[in-house]
C-alpha cells in the first residue's frame, strides 16, 4: 500500500509541476501579446457544479506468507517432550510419553498446509505378571483447513490424518508384545487434543489477518498527506474490502486483498474524513481481475491555484525585445469550452 500511495504522489507531484509550468507560459504569452497598455475585460464567469460520475477505483494489495517462516515457528514452540500419559488405569494399560524427534517439515496443496511430524515414543506396558518397557519412532502427518470468519478471524482446524512407523516398539523382556495398535491410538487422540490445538494456535498468530486488514483499511482511511510543497491531501474513500481465496504456491500462502474506493486529490486546507473507520465484512471473490485500476478526482481551488502561481512568478519581469511585463497579481476563473474557442 504504501508503494501505489508513493507512486501516486510523485504522479501528482509531476503533474501538478506541468501544469504550473503551462500556465506560466500562457499568463506571459497572452500578456507579451498585447500591444502598449491595455485595460483586460474578463467573460462573465460559468461555472458547472455537477460533478461528472467516476468510475470507481479498485486497488490490490497483496498477501504472501512464507511457509518456512511458519515453520520455523512451530519448530521453535514444539520441542522436547510433547505428551505424557501417567495413568496404566485410563483403559490401555500403558505409559507413554511422546517426544519430538526431528524439525517437522511443511508443505503444501491448494488451500491446506500438510505437515510430517517425527517423534519418538517411551512406554512401559502393564502385562499383568510385570511391566514392559519399549521405544520406538513414529511419523505423524496432519493438515491444516482455513476459515474466514464474518469479521476476518482467521480460523484454522488442524487434523491428523496418518501415521507410519519408522522404527516399532521392541519389548525389553522377550516374548512380551506391545499392542501396536492402541498405542498408536493413545498417540493420536491425544496427540489430537495437543497438537492441533498448539499447531491452529500458532498458524493463527503467524496469520493474523484480521490484524492485516485492519492496518490497511486504517491506513486508507487516513487524510494522507501526498505534497507538502503543494499542500496535496490525498482521501483514498474506500467502500468495500474483499479477499480472494487463500491458496498455496511454491512455498508461500497467497492471496490479495482488494479495495473498492471513490480517491480525490485536494489541494489547499487539510480535508475532512468521510467518517468511515468500521471495517466492511469479510466478502470472498472469485475470478477477479487482480489489475489496479485508479481514477482520481481532483479539487483545486482557484484561490490555491493563484496562490501557486504567485509564488512561481509573482514579482518577475518577463522581456521580449523592447517589450516587458511584470506579474502583479493573477486571477483565475471559469468559462465555457465553446466561448473559449471564439
Amino acid at each position: 500500500m504504501k508503494e501505489q500511495i508513493t507512486t501516486i504522489a510523485t504522479k501528482i507531484n509531476k503533474m501538478t509541476r506541468l501544469n504550473l509550468f503551462f500556465t506560466f507560459l500562457l499568463t506571459v504569452f497572452i500578456i507579451m501579446g498585447c500591444s502598449g497598455q491595455k485595460e483586460l475585460v474578463s467573460p462573465t464567469p460559468q461555472y458547472n457544479t455537477a460533478l461528472i460520475p467516476l468510475p470507481v477505483s479498485k486497488l490490490n494489495i497483496p498477501v504472501n506468507l512464507k511457509l518456512a517462516v511458519l515453520e520455523t515457528i512451530i519448530n521453535s514452540q514444539l520441542t522436547g517432550l510433547l505428551y505424557e500419559d501417567k495413568d496404566f488405569n485410563d483403559g490401555d494399560r500403558m505409559k507413554v510419553k511422546v517426544y519430538k524427534r526431528n524439525p517437522i517439515r511443511l508443505s503444501g496443496k491448494e488451500n491446506e498446509i500438510r505437515y510430517k511430524i517425527p517423534l519418538t515414543i517411551q512406554v512401559i506396558y502393564d502385562a499383568m505378571v510385570t511391566n514392559v518397557s519399549a521405544s520406538g519412532e513414529i511419523e505423524l502427518e496432519a493438515k491444516t483447513s482455513f476459515k474466514i470468519a464474518k469479521d476476518w478471524t482467521l480460523k484454522t482446524q488442524t487434523d491428523l490424518t496418518h501415521y507410519v512407523w519408522i522404527k516399532k516398539p521392541v519389548a525389553q523382556v522377550a516374548g512380551m508384545n506391545i499392542p501396536l495398535g492402541s498405542l498408536a491410538d493413545v498417540i493420536l487422540n491425544n496427540s489430537k487434543s495437543y497438537l492441533g490445538k498448539q499447531i491452529d494456535e500458532m498458524t493463527a498468530t503467524y496469520f493474523d489477518l484480521k490484524a492485516i486488514v485492519a492496518s490497511a483499511w486504517s491506513s486508507i482511511t487516513r487524510v494522507l498527506s501526498v505534497s507538502e510543497e503543494y499542500k496535496a491531501w490525498l482521501l483514498v474513500n474506500p467502500n468495500k474490502v474483499t479477499m480472494s481465496p487463500m491458496v498455496i504456491q511454491g512455498d508461500s500462502i497467497q492471496t490479495y486483498l482488494s479495495l473498492s474506493a471513490k480517491p480525490q486529490l485536494n489541494i489547499g486546507e487539510k480535508p475532512m474524513t468521510n467518517g468511515v473507520t468500521k471495517i466492511p465484512d469479510y466478502a470472498q471473490v472469485l475470478g477477479e481481475s487482480q489489475r489496479t485500476i485508479l481514477v482520481l478526482r481532483t479539487k483545486l481551488p482557484f484561490s490555491e491555484t493563484k496562490s501557486l502561481t504567485l509564488k512561481q512568478v509573482g514579482g518577475q519581469t518577463f522581456s521580449s525585445g523592447k517589450k516587458s511585463v511584470t506579474v502583479e497579481d493573477v486571477n483565475y476563473f471559469g468559462i465555457s469550452w465553446l466561448d473559449f474557442k471564439k
